[in-house]
């Protein structure tokens, strides 16, 4: 009689849930999995039972991962099934706009989608966008143009496919999607500084890009409106209109009928507070956010006209406002 030796095998199922690979989001995979699907592993997961495994990617491949990192050292997504792309900036330093606003030299933008996709360039670490691809087939490729040599520019983009019924889909229309009962939202390329940027006449230009876009805000529950007050602290934390060049510290508020043909924010239904009663307000431009805002939309519209020497709006830095929800 012959005798077998007995083996014990363990069948680890790894549930592939997102984890933290090294400061990049990655996905929970069995062994040996992540070199076969082309990612790297950054650490282990589920109780050491699993791989963390990074997808990153550079200029001219593409990705079947769901959440892959878009590098400037060493991009395109590919999906079905899904509603969404979220872009998060986790690094993304590019060449700054010219004095009007526009993005010429270096612009991040997604093609293959038929939503809004504006062009970005500047200083917007940190930074989200949401695009809507229910209507797309995709690929989508997230590119970065160099019209001029820019060596000091350096990004790092997460890309994650969002399903259609998951709770993070942002609002049809919302390039931005802010989460929170508190928070802030600061348009693209802003800084409490001025840009390098001249006008034809030697005035210092905007920091303010020249794009169309919804921002919005999701609604926690058992909160019915949302309050708006600039950032503390910053000299120039609305600013989207007129001249501070000519007049500087000199800082005015315009609503409504005094935003005619300019950039502007729209926050619709909303109430201006001051003085203990509330004035109806919904267009807002100039150099100062008032006090504080009140509105029951979640969403704020930024419109620009594309002309800011024309409109005498001499260094303009954009805005940055921080909310807190209220509750019904």
């Amino acid at each position: 009689m012959t005798s077998q030796a007995l083996h014990s095998y363990v069948v680890v199922v790894v549930n592939p849930k997102a984890c933290d690979g090294n400061g990049r989001s990655g996905v929970c995979l069995p062994y040996f999995y992540c070199g076969k699907y082309e990612g790297t592993v950054e650490g282990k997961c589920t109780l050491g039972l699993g791989e963390c495994c990074v997808y990153q990617k550079s200029c001219g491949s593409s990705s079947f991962a769901v959440t892959t990192h878009f590098l400037s050292t060493d991009a395109a997504a590919t999906g079905k099934g899904e509603c969404a792309l979220r872009l998060d900036l986790k690094t993304a330093e590019l060449a700054p706009p010219d004095a009007e606003g526009v993005c010429q030299d270096q612009f991040l933008q997604v093609e293959g989608v038929s939503g809004v996709s504006p062009k970005i360039c500047g200083t917007n670490s940190g930074q989200e966008i949401y695009l809507d691809v229910r209507a797309d087939d995709g690929p989508f490729e997230v590119k970065v143009t160099n019209n001029v040599d820019s060596p000091d520019s350096e990004w790092d983009i997460e890309v994650e496919q969002i399903g259609c019924t998951s709770p993070d889909l942002a609002p049809a229309g919302c390039l931005q999607y802010i989460k929170g009962k508190t928070g802030e939202i600061q348009s693209f390329n802003y800084e409490d500084k001025p840009t390098e940027a001249k006008q034809p006449s030697g005035n210092t230009g905007t920091r303010h890009l020249q794009e169309n876009y919804s921002i919005c805000v999701r609604q926690e529950q058992g909160y019915c409106s949302i309050k708006w007050a600039a950032a503390m602290g910053e000299t120039h934390a609305f600013t989207l209109t007129g001249d501070v060049v000519t007049f500087p510290g000199f800082f005015a508020s315009n609503v409504n009928g005094g935003c005619p043909f300019t950039d502007h924010l729209v926050i619709a239904g909303s109430k201006v507070v001051a003085g203990g009663g509330e004035t109806p307000a919904s267009i807002f431009c100039g150099s100062k956010f008032p006090d504080e805002v009140v509105s029951e939309s979640f969403r704020v519209d930024v419109v620009t006209n594309g002309q800011e020497a024309d409109d005498s709006d001499l260094d303009n830095r954009g805005f940055h406002l921080e909310y807190e929800q209220v509750k019904c």
